[in-house]
């Protein structure tokens, strides 16, 4: 009787442990796709919305593919320098989850043709784990924050570029919020202002997300409860930050929301509850597209979108 019970519970210490590896790695690990990768397969380019383009240089850009380091991770990415060569100006977008570089290039469009790249340049770094750059845990976005200071700061020492808008896209998102939430002071410090906070189908609720990601596995319900128990002690308790809700009231800098009432991926349902949860603020602009994919918003409502972006550029 006592081996049956030594067994049994062998089987369920290593249950535990097995699950927590497949949670984990399910959760935490990025889907990488390089950037070879993509211009090799017709399919994806169609799905960045490139094509048969590769790099700004087919958007009618100048740029330089440059190399920055976050903590000890080697990141590229391409920089595009404003026309204004004196401008201190600098938007950084920040490409989500199984993306690149690549996903953010058609936005180009909209730059130029509001003519923003005369006092803006322009970042667009592949994040940990994406593109060209190194391979590294990605955690719901919440070490995206890491490489997106480290942005921040490279756009300043490498180009004297200390005004700053984060434009960022489903994790990417997430973790531009995250980013100015826990750095605001120290870059304010090094005479580095965050500007502007864009948010394109935001990640706005990770334990939701966690819950939607392993809710298809096999005994749902237990990983549905134990999931983002285990997260949430992985990324050192700091689950509770990773809701718009709470980041969002505590960043007082211009904010626009972008959302589609079809985004399957970040539903509009639980951005909504996260938006009840702010205090009241004027800083905040949402605007709602009936149509679009997620992360392609852009892509189908180009006219209302980019006029979207003019006026709030505009503030």
């Amino acid at each position: 009787m006592k081996i049956i019970i030594i067994l049994f519970i062998l089987s369920v210490i290593i249950f535990i442990i097995l699950s927590s590896i497949m949670i984990l790695k399910n959760i935490m690990k990025p889907v990488y796709i390089g950037l070879e990768e993509v211009y090799s397969d017709p399919i994806l380019r169609e799905d960045y919305g490139i094509f048969d383009k590769k790099t700004p240089q087919d958007y009618g850009f100048d740029y330089k593919e440059v190399v920055f380091c976050s903590h000890k991770k080697r990141l590229k990415g391409w920089y595009i320098p404003s026309q204004e060569k004196r401008s201190d100006k600098v938007i950084i977008f920040l490409h989500g989850r199984t993306s690149n570089r690549l996903v953010v290039l058609e936005y180009l469009d909209i730059i130029r043709e509001k003519g923003l790249n005369k006092e803006y340049a322009i970042f667009m770094p592949d994040l940990r784990g994406s593109g060209d750059s190194d391979k590294g845990l990605t955690a719901l976005g919440y070490y995206y924050k890491e490489d997106i200071f480290a942005a921040i700061n490279y756009m300043k020492n490498g180009f004297n570029k200390t005004k700053v808008v984060l434009y960022g896209f489903s994790m990417g998102a997430l973790g531009s919020a995250y980013a100015i939430e826990k750095y605001y002071n120290i870059l304010k410090q090094k005479d580095i202002e965050i500007k502007a906070l864009i948010l394109d189908s935001p990640l706005s609720n990770s334990k939701e997300r966690i819950i939607d990601r392993v809710k298809k596995l096999p005994l749902s319900n237990f990983y549905i409860k134990y999931a983002p128990f285990l997260f949430n002690i992985v990324i050192g308790n700091n689950l509770k930050k990773l809701y718009l809700g709470y980041l969002l009231n505590k960043i007082e800098v211009p904010i626009l929301i972008l959302q589609s009432l079809e985004d399957k991926t970040t539903k509009y349902s639980i951005l909504k509850e996260e938006l009840k949860k702010l205090k009241k603020k004027n800083n905040i602009y949402l605007q709602i597209f009936q149509k679009g994919e997620h992360v392609k918003i852009y892509r189908i409502n180009k006219e209302n979108y980019s006029l979207v972006i003019e006026r709030f550029f505009q503030m």
